[in-house]
């Protein structure tokens, strides 16, 4: 009748309080099909020297704009992206570079944040639009 035989472990010992009950979410997952709320528009302009690429993406509370420019045989290239976003503190919407000449993305050697076209496009279109907005301008 040591510590560890069949004689000392009974049922008793085995007993358990029942699991608790699963809480339901108030959250529910319904299917929606989609709205056309988003939308994309492309386009390009002949310009002396180069052809200018735009493309503008639409969303319900974000608008996505990129701007790039390529020579004869150049593909055009996504240097630097900055997004812009209205504040209750002040008019000014407040805007950071995500990637490139203002920011630590690289590619923009001695080029300060305050001129960064990226950022004043996207500041200039959030304050117009009160959308979050990001932009993209890549113009040598």
């Amino acid at each position: 009748m040591g510590y560890g035989s069949d004689e000392d472990s009974g049922e008793d010992d085995l007993r358990f309080d029942p699991p608790p009950r699963p809480v339901l979410d108030a959250a529910k997952v319904v299917a929606v099909a989609p709205r056309g709320d988003v939308v994309e528009h492309a386009f390009a302009v002949e310009a002396p020297g180069a052809t200018l690429h735009f493309q503008i993406i639409q969303m319900r509370d974000q608008l996505y704009v990129w701007v790039g420019a390529g020579g004869v045989g150049e593909p055009p290239m996504h240097g630097e992206l900055s997004m812009a976003l209205k504040t209750r503190m002040s008019d000014t919407p407040a805007v950071t570079t995500l990637l490139g000449a203002g920011g630590t993305g690289g590619g923009g050697e001695g080029v300060g944040m305050t001129d960064c076209v990226s950022n004043q496009v996207a500041q200039r279109l959030a304050k117009r639009t009160g959308k979050c907005v990001g932009a993209s301008c890549n113009i040598p």
